[in-house]
This record gives C-alpha cells, structure tokens and sequence, in this order.
C-alpha cells in the first residue's frame, strides 16, 4: 500500500525518503514470498511422487504408493476427542478403508493452498510495483481502475490462503499422528511436508500493509510525519504549485464550458433564424395566389351582374 495520500502524491523525483525504504522493504518481502513459494512447491512435489503412484499436476487414477497400501493394511490408528477446524470432539479411526480419502483429501488441499499462493504473489507483485511506480489510478474515457483494486484483490487472496492452511492442517496432523504410529521408517510421504513456508509467506504478506499502514498515518500527522524541514518547505511549495494548478485546470474547464454553451446557443438561434425564414418564404407565394383569385372572382361577379 501507499505511505502517502494522494493529495500528497509528489513526483518520482521528489519522493519522501519514507516511500523509498517503504519500496526496498516491499521488494524484501516479495523475494522472501518467492523462495517461500519455491520451497513449499518443492516438498509438496517430492512428498506427492512419494505418496502417489501418479502425478498430482494432470489428472491420474488414484493409488497409493505401493509401501502405503502395505502399511495401512496393516496398521489402524483411532484418534480420540480430535478438533477438526470448526468442530471438536472428533473421533476417527483411521484404517486402510479411509486412509486413501484422507491422503486425497491432503493432496487437494494442498493443492489449492499452492494454486491460491501462486496468484496471492502475483497480485501482490503488480500492487508493490504500483507503489513503486507511484500509480494511483488508470483512467480511459469512463474507465477507471484504481490500485485500491489491487489492495482488496490481495487481502482477499491472503485470507483465502490463511484459511486453505489452517482448514489442511487438521488432516496433515492426522496423518502425521497415524504414520508415527504405524512407525513409518521413510519421511518422505505428503503429511510430513511441512506447511511453515506457507506461514512465513502469509506473515510476510500481511507485514507489508502493517509497516505500510504504521507508516502512512506518521506521514499524515501534523508538521508532515518524519520529513525533514528542507522536505517540508519543499513540500509545501510543491503543494502550493499543485493547488494553483488544479485551480487553473478548474477554471480553463469552466471557460470551456462556457464557451460551449454560447456556440450551442447561436448555433441553435441561428438554426431558428434559417427555419422561420424558409417558412416564411414558402407560405408567401400561396397568399398571393390566393389574393389574385379573389380579386378575380370579385371581377367576375360584378360583370355578372
């Protein structure tokens, strides 16, 4: 997000000192995202082949790897008064009968998490280059896009992914519980792919709108928040300068404004002008006519009589 107002939007020559930290820290939390990314799509790729006979990127039969169908039909877990994300007091067993559809459902969940990553770091890259950009706002003929969009976009992203997390988290500690049980001597299966990456891109995502949020209320408080008094005078004339501006922008519209009306206002008369004028002279001829033959008729009558 912006450190500053856009009333106090100044040119990228003349940024406050703020803008620019607030730039490298945003770049900073964008390549952690990246490698937090990287990370995670790696152990869950490795831990997926692991797990599965097929891929999980293009669509396969479901089966399990060979040592796992060996192992859940030997061994069964029951998991007593467990708390699954909404609900407590859950009780499962787990045997070769659910475990397929449990490790499923870890895999899909998992998969979503990397899918809403994945787009949660791309919008996220386009709003921190915004501000590096210092774009407010696109507008073409009635169309305007705000970087606000980009802002909500984000945020919702990140509470989506917060929730994909926490909502396969409860079925990665099952399992996790049930293949220590099973004494599984291979570390290598989907439950022991740790979600921590994730955490960490999801701190970090929303540690750049608290440094940014704590930031742009100090700019916005009184003597202009942590600038410096040549900052400040500089500030201020450049204030003055925009405010003289738009004014003058303000006043040019409202000539032309003006200007407008008076043209359509004569071109209108004028068209009245036109219009009574062609009327007039296509009623004349008729009168006429009509005079000469009454005065005909009149003529006609008196040698009648």
């Amino acid at each position: 997000m912006h450190v500053v107002s856009e009333i106090q939007r100044r040119p990228n020559k003349a940024r406050l000192k703020s803008e620019k930290y607030i730039v490298h820290f945003y770049s900073l939390c964008t390549l952690v995202q990246l490698v937090c990314l990287i990370v995670f799509v790696t152990q869950f790729d490795m831990a997926s082949n692991r797990t599965f006979t097929s891929s999980l990127w293009v669509e396969n039969p479901f089966e399990l790897a060979p040592s796992l169908v060996w192992l859940s039909k030997r061994c069964s877990h029951s998991v007593q008064n467990e708390r699954v994300f909404a609900f407590t007091g859950v009780s499962v067993n787990i045997s070769d009968k659910v475990v397929g559809v449990m490790f499923a459902a870890l895999a899909t969940e998992m998969h979503a998490t990397f899918f809403l990553a994945v787009t949660a770091l791309l919008v996220g890259a386009i709003n921190r280059y915004a501000v590096k950009a210092n774009f407010f706002e696109f507008k073409w003929r009635n169309f305007n896009v705000r970087k606000d969009c980009f802002f909500a976009t984000e945020i919702v992203l990140i509470s989506a992914l917060l929730h994909s997390v926490l909502l396969a988290e409860d079925t990665h500690r099952m399992l996790h519980d049930y293949l220590d049980h099973c004494n599984t001597r291979s570390r290598g299966f989907l439950p022991y792919c740790s979600t921590v990456p994730m955490i960490i891109f999801i701190t970090f995502a929303f540690a750049t709108y608290f440094f940014g949020f704590f930031v742009y209320m100090w700019n916005a408080l009184p003597k202009y928040g942590i600038m410096s008094d040549e900052e400040v005078v500089e500030y201020r004339e450049w204030l003055r300068r925009r405010e003289e501006s738009v004014a003058e922008v303000k006043r040019m519209e409202e000539e032309v404004r003006r200007a407008n009306t008076r043209l359509q206002l004569m071109l209108e008369n004028e068209k009245n002008m036109k219009l009574g004028k062609s009327t007039y002279q296509s009623r004349r001829p008729t009168i006429r006519r009509e005079a000469y033959g009454s005065k005909q008729g009149d003529d006609a009558q008196q040698w009648g009589t």
